[in-house]
């Protein structure tokens, strides 16, 4: 917990939270979409034909909040796999000029 709140106030931006923030983010955006398919599903059953409002409130909530959740997902998804491409993209870098660098990274290598 103390590296997770030292890298958040990290003020050079050397390191990357988006990993450990992404689950927190993904459990409030499910829970908000529950929320807002039972919210959208009680303001349905005040339509005035019975059989309209009942088919909605049995099938469309559901499909929403999966559609919803899924959309999330996939947005998710993106922005931890930019993530991990800075990461990798760092990690490569520092490792060009070191001594762990394969000959072929190193740009000093003479054929």
């Amino acid at each position: 917990m103390k590296s997770f709140l030292k890298n958040l106030f990290d003020l050079s931006f050397n390191n990357f939270v988006a990993i450990h923030i992404v689950r927190v983010t993904f459990i409030l955006g499910c829970l908000v979409g529950v929320i807002s398919a039972v919210y959208f599903g009680n303001e349905l059953q005040s339509l005035p034909d019975y059989w309209t409002s009942a088919l909605l409130v049995i099938g469309l909530p559901p499909i929403l909040f999966i559609a919803f959740v899924a959309v999330l997902r996939v947005t998710l998804e993106m922005y931890v796999a930019l993530v991990r491409i800075a990461e990798n993209t760092t990690k490569l870098v520092e490792m060009k000029d070191s001594k762990e660098a394969l000959p072929v990274m190193r740009d000093d290598q003479t054929e």
